[in-house]
């Protein structure tokens, strides 16, 4: 089906909405909220970005979906089910009974494009999916609602990282395109010395993939795979796991405060330095420095 060459992006819902949460990092937005679903509740919406649903709690006894270019659905909410609404597609849903708690997604076109290096993004067709199981992407929307949650100095890294992986999962996994996507080269060494570099030189700051990938002479989606590959970690985890052996380091060494180590090393707040601290370390930034003092 054609999109019209006007487009008029909105939407609607007739649930109640007990509570809603979101997060925005850059142009990505996460969400999370719970509904009180009566019978004949409704909801539909016409969207410029991708979408991408996963229900984390309750259920519902009746489900029934239109998606422009997807069969009919009729069955049910269940659990860890994961739905997917392509950008530019009417969508419309009935329901009847339940309470709903769902994780949402949006991920602008563009990141698409990234993911597909040299290849022209209009010729990927999506394929629009309703409650069904993937593992990958109930695993990722619930590790973005943890980072929502607390927080973190790499929260952008760390969510463009998620939308560049589920990216990459669409276009293999729900689109025309299958799995032809060609592997990236590897990462060159300078290349790749020239990113640690620059993360080290750049701790505190708020820092992108776009950023990082630039510096390693790589697309995105082809940094993304091929930094993992050479480091072993995420870029996200490898920034974290610096600041963490940096705040050791200062800890250490010198006499700085905690609460200025954090605000060096780009953490929201003392009390969440030390949490990230003491999960990757065994004990609190204090007790760390005490310990070190005495041996």
């Amino acid at each position: 089906m054609k999109t019209p060459v006007h487009l008029d992006y909105s939407g609607y819902y007739t649930g109640r909405v007990l509570w809603s949460k979101q997060c925005r990092w850059g142009n990505l937005e996460f969400g999370s909220s719970c509904s009180l679903l009566v019978a004949g509740a409704e909801g539909g919406a016409f969207r410029k970005n991708h979408k991408l649903y996963v229900t984390v709690g309750g259920g519902t006894s009746r489900t029934i979906v239109r998606t422009d270019g997807a069969p009919r659905y009729d069955g049910c909410d269940v659990v860890g089910h994961v739905s997917f609404i392509p950008a530019e597609r009417q969508n419309q849903g009935w329901y009847r009974g339940g309470v709903l708690e769902c994780l949402s997604f949006e991920i602008p076109q563009d990141w698409i494009t990234k993911c597909l290096n040299d290849r022209d993004s209009s010729s990927v067709e999506f394929l629009p999916t309703t409650n069904r199981f993937d593992p990958l992407i109930l695993y990722t929307m619930t590790a973005l609602r943890e980072e929502a949650e607390i927080g973190g100095p790499a929260g952008r890294l760390f969510a463009e990282t998620a939308a560049t992986l589920l990216a990459l999962h669409l276009v293999r996994r729900y689109s025309n395109l299958g799995a032809v996507i060609p592997s990236p080269h590897p990462i060159a060494t300078a290349d790749l010395e020239r990113t640690i570099e620059f993360i080290d030189a750049y701790l505190g700051a708020e820092l992108t993939l776009e950023q990082l990938a630039k510096i390693a002479n790589m697309p995105v989606s082809s940094f993304v795979r091929n930094f993992r590959s050479a480091t072993r970690v995420s870029p996200h985890k490898y920034v974290m796991l610096r600041r963490i052996e940096r705040s050791k380091h200062l800890l250490k060494s010198s006499g700085t405060s905690i609460s200025e180590i954090a605000y060096r090393l780009g953490f929201s707040s003392q009390s969440h330095f030390s949490t990230v601290f003491r999960n990757c370390v065994g004990e609190s930034p204090a007790r760390f420095r005490t310990h070190f003092r005495r041996t």
